[in-house]
């Protein structure tokens, strides 16, 4: 199979590893969907209102928050629920960080893996002239820091998962709670920036 993008066939792995964190984010979003769903009992108004119209992912957080926090409240699960909310956005935070993005070898040190946010140079007040991965600012990405970034996306997954069965405890759905999470210390370190 011929790859659209002949870097990735030197960074085979890294490719695979940005390829899932763009992917899995969808599944993040439709465990988000669940859990509003779950907390107030309503899974047509509640994927309606997510994904009926193009929100985005930043308005689509926000849009549940607002449908579920008063659920999550009366459950006793707000603490959770907010954490969740918080770790959405992180998630979004690191997908987004390869949305729009140039990836090239560093040409300073062969081996390395670079990508460049258009976006961050829209943002500059400089005129553009020219896009080229010369023209826009670029970052180192390791393996390692993207299997920490994929292993953070697994985490919040588990947390959504287990928020979905706390629920269904809290509500009289189910006996007992099955689903158990060790949380993880900050993740502020699986952004690269």
């Amino acid at each position: 199979m011929a790859l659209i993008m002949p870097v990735f066939q030197k960074f085979k792995a890294e490719g695979e590893s940005i390829g899932q964190l763009i992917v899995v984010y969808g599944e993040l979003e439709i465990a988000l969907c669940r859990c509003v769903a779950e907390a107030v009992n309503d899974l047509d108004m509640v994927v309606r209102k997510l994904f009926r119209k193009r929100l985005g992912e930043a308005p689509r957080i926000k849009a549940a928050m607002s449908i579920d926090l008063p659920a999550y409240r009366s459950l006793g699960l707000e603490e959770l629920f907010n954490e969740l909310i918080c770790e959405m956005h992180h998630c979004r935070d690191i997908r987004n960080q390869f949305a729009h993005c140039v990836f090239y070898e560093d040409p300073c040190a062969t081996g390395h893996l670079l990508f460049s946010n258009v976006e961050e140079r829209a943002r500059q007040n400089e005129k553009i002239v020219e896009l080229t991965s010369a023209s826009v600012p670029a970052k180192r990405i390791s393996i390692v820091l993207l299997e920490q970034q994929e292993t953070y996306f697994t985490y919040v997954l588990g947390r959504l998962a287990l928020l979905e069965n706390k629920a269904r405890v809290r509500a009289g759905k189910r006996k007992e709670e099955t689903y158990t999470v060790e949380k993880m210390n900050t993740p502020e370190r699986y952004l690269q920036r």
